[in-house]
């Protein structure tokens, strides 16, 4: 892949040949994209009654959370839906180094092998530091007025007022902890021997002096999402296409890293 001026990859370029990969084979890559969406979508059907605590949130949204159902969709994401991410990173990966033999759109579900626990071990520590990152600005919770017990119509609820210095800053946290840990999945799916910590620490030192331009590759997406969203139709496209590029990213960013000295090198010169 060739760098733009600045050092950034080609981002056009790459979606052009993302866009070629996924001729002729949207459709089993929407299937791929489409099966570890199944398990979180199916959760919503369930009666969520059962332990709501309602907070107020900025004097505008009245929200109705599911103590129960929170801790049960966490525990399926751990142990469902992000081996099966990993899985569909694999997949799009495979996409990009094997022309001939695409994987059929179920091996997204072979998630339960051998690698099961290093991959969930993986993703956990990722929502671990993701969470860590923005705890800290949590810290506005703490000020005098900023969580209240009130009751309104005879219903309970919690007021949260958080300063709006405090959302800014926990959001700029939550971004980039987001952005310097995308590519562990992809670490994961490749590297077979890589533990959870080396897969973030290389996640990570992929990403530095990258930060601004994977923020805008992410950018990029925002009109499709906002078409998926409004017409639902695009997301047979949005999906891989999303899916595919991330990946290619990752081959590009990894095939330009340096090998690391060894020991002697320059020695001579």
């Amino acid at each position: 892949m060739n760098k733009m001026p600045g050092g950034w990859l080609d981002r056009r370029g790459i979606k052009e040949a993302v866009r070629e990969k996924l001729s002729g084979k949207l459709l089993p890559c929407f299937f791929a994209c489409l099966l570890p969406m199944i398990l979180p979508w199916a959760m919503r059907l369930i009666p969520s009654g059962l332990g709501v605590k309602y907070f107020l949130l900025g004097d505008l949204y009245l929200v109705g959370i599911s103590v129960p159902m929170t801790v049960l969709s966490f525990v399926a994401m751990v142990f469902v839906t992000d081996p099966m991410q990993v899985r569909l990173a694999a997949f799009f990966l495979k996409l990009h180094t094997d022309k001939e033999h695409l994987p059929p759109p179920q091996s997204v579900c072979d998630c339960f092998g051998a690698e099961y626990w290093r991959v969930v071990r993986g993703m956990l520590l990722r929502s671990v530091y993701v969470f860590c990152l923005v705890l800290p600005f949590a810290a506005g919770l703490l000020l005098p007025g900023a969580v209240t017990s009130e009751v309104m119509d005879g219903i309970s609820y919690t007021r949260i007022a958080i300063h709006p210095a405090f959302v800014l800053l926990g959001l700029l946290a939550w971004l980039y902890g987001s952005v310097s840990s995308c590519m562990v999945r992809y670490l994961l799916a490749s590297q077979e021997g890589a533990t959870a910590r080396e897969a973030l620490r290389r996640s990570r030192r992929l990403v530095h002096g990258r930060f601004l331009e994977m923020v805008t590759l992410e950018a990029s997406f925002l009109p499709w999402m906002f078409a998926t969203v409004l017409l639902l139709l695009p997301a047979i496209f949005f999906w891989p296409y999303y899916e595919g590029t991330f990946a290619a990213y990752y081959l590009a960013m990894t095939a330009q890293r340096p090998a690391p000295a060894r020991p002697g090198d320059g020695d001579a010169a």
